[in-house]
């Protein structure tokens, strides 16, 4: 038979090695789900600041087109287009905001030239946008992105 001593270091060792064991997987699983809280907080984030970017971008510009008349909604080729008017060196344009292939899009062009939704320049990623002008003057906006729509309203002055 086995000596007894050497059977009860041969468990110590074991014991010792499968503890070690233990602690690494836990510790490892620790870190993982620290690594997705992690990753979960930071694209939440981001998320709230392209929101944030967004309504404060689409207000600045309401605002700077907030004058009698300046301001219109309407619907070309099926897109929900905001239409923001503005005057260079005497000539009519409008600013189009409007949302084509999963992007929010803005277009300078003259006011009466034809709606092209490819011609825009991105601003952000954006799923869906709507508007719409209400009697009183009040605009409301809905940007969808992420899954979520944010919705904000902006009381026009020049109303």
């Amino acid at each position: 038979m086995g000596n007894p001593v050497k059977n009860a270091h041969s468990v110590d060792v074991v014991f010792a090695v499968a503890l070690f064991a233990l602690f690494a997987v836990l510790s490892l699983m620790l870190v993982l789900i620290g690594v997705r809280s992690y990753s979960g907080a930071v694209e939440r984030s981001a998320a709230a600041a392209q929101t944030r970017a967004q309504v404060l971008y689409l207000s600045n510009k309401v605002r700077s087109a907030d004058q009698a008349g300046g301001v219109a909604v309407r619907q070309e080729n099926g897109i929900c287009v905001l239409s923001l008017a503005e005057e260079t060196d005497g000539e009519p344009y409008e600013t189009l905001i409007y949302c084509h292939d999963g992007k929010l899009m803005e277009q300078l062009a003259a006011k009466g030239d034809s709606f092209e939704p490819g011609n825009g320049q991105e601003i952000a990623e954006a799923a869906s946008f709507q508007a719409s002008l209400s009697q009183s003057g009040r605009l409301l906006i809905q940007v969808g992105s992420g899954g979520t729509v944010r919705s904000f309203e902006l009381a026009l002055r020049s109303r």
